[in-house]
């Protein structure tokens, strides 16, 4: 099989080798983690091809979306809806547009489901920040590959058999995702191309099937469908117990044609799935050929990212160990270290 670096992507989205130094790594989490500006690239390309974006659309999209927002304005979920996004800027406001193709109305629809899903899920939201979640991440909740896809697209892995909810609570398991997909939405590249989500059920106990409830994943199927602004293109499963039927039963009154079209399951069959990233790029525990996955840099970048925002980062994780030693922790920290290197260099 050729290398997908020898491959022209259709996205201009660099493949990164199956084999990768650390460095490697830390660079493509990088430009993961990070905005990214689409302009004068094959993905721009694309988005005005499956969303009909242009510039004079962006232009028109978000003067008309401001607009319809002091319309509603008038009601009490109006008035939330402007309070919460008006003073946003329209970098913000684009990730909506792009999800529902710069229809005004269905993004204004999912801001408002958007604010809804953190008001009514506060044990969720309001723990979003990555003292709390570094923990569940390191456990691989999820994991996140460094390289996208052929078609730009970025993987997050569940090894679902390996979750132990009295170790990481449901609503922690799902904080940990909504924090990392928030992280990855401000690029723009992951905006137009979308998601793509793997779950491995090898390990999957009964106890684990018959310990999950309907409200919880009523929970996790509002947060996928309709409450963020992501394009989730397809829901891979693979290795699933006869038992998943029961998750199966719970999740389906709740999914939407378009959802469950996206659905794949494989069971042990993974011929489809090598059909969208070869196995030489996934982890030996999702199916794959390459090595194990090891969440210590992905840590690394989001913890460097987070604090670059404002985030101040404790020392201890939830379970009282230490990790990720030696990285800046606050705001303080990184502008201290970048003064120490310009005085180094002077």
């Amino acid at each position: 099989m050729a290398s997908p670096d020898s491959e022209t992507n259709s996205n201009d989205v660099a493949y990164t080798p199956p084999m990768m130094t650390d460095d490697e790594k830390r660079q493509a989490y990088r430009r993961l983690f990070r905005p990214t500006k689409i302009v004068e690239t094959k993905t721009a390309q694309k988005a005005k091809e499956e969303l009909q974006e242009t510039e004079g659309k962006r232009t028109e999209a978000l003067k008309e979306l401001r607009k319809l927002c002091l319309e509603e304005n008038q009601s009490d979920e109006g008035k939330k809806i402007c309070d919460a996004f008006l003073n946003k800027d329209d970098t913000f406001l684009l990730r909506f547009l792009r999800c529902k193709k710069f229809d005004v109305k269905r993004a204004y629809n999912q801001m408002t489901a958007y604010l809804l899903f953190r008001e009514k899920h506060k044990d969720v939201t309001s723990k979003l920040h990555l003292s709390s979640l570094r923990f569940a991440i390191s456990k691989g909740f999820p994991v996140i590959l460094p390289n996208r896809d052929k078609e730009g697209r970025v993987w997050l892995l569940f090894d679902v058999g390996s979750w132990d909810h009295t170790e990481i609570p449901f609503p922690e398991l799902m904080a940990s995702l909504l924090y990392v997909i928030e992280t990855l939405i401000e690029n723009e590249e992951t905006q137009v191309n979308g998601f793509v989500l793997l779950e491995t059920y090898e390990r999957y106990h009964i106890d684990q099937a018959l310990a999950m409830k309907p409200a919880d994943v009523k929970t996790m199927i509002d947060l996928l469908q309709g409450s963020f602004p992501g394009r989730f293109k397809v829901f891979n499963i693979i290795r699933q117990p006869w038992y998943f039927s029961t998750f199966w039963t719970l999740a389906k009154p709740f999914l939407s044609s378009k959802m469950t079209s996206r659905i794949m399951v494989h069971g042990s069959d993974l011929s489809k799935l090598y059909e969208q990233m070869e196995p030489e790029w996934l982890p030996t525990e999702f199916g794959g050929t390459s090595e194990t996955f090891n969440t210590n840099i992905m840590l690394e970048e989001l913890q460097l990212v987070a604090v670059e925002k404002g985030e101040t980062i404790n020392s201890e994780n939830v379970t009282g160990e230490t990790i990720l030693e030696g990285l800046p922790n606050s705001v303080d920290d990184l502008n201290s270290a970048a003064n120490n290197i310009e005085s180094t260099d002077m």
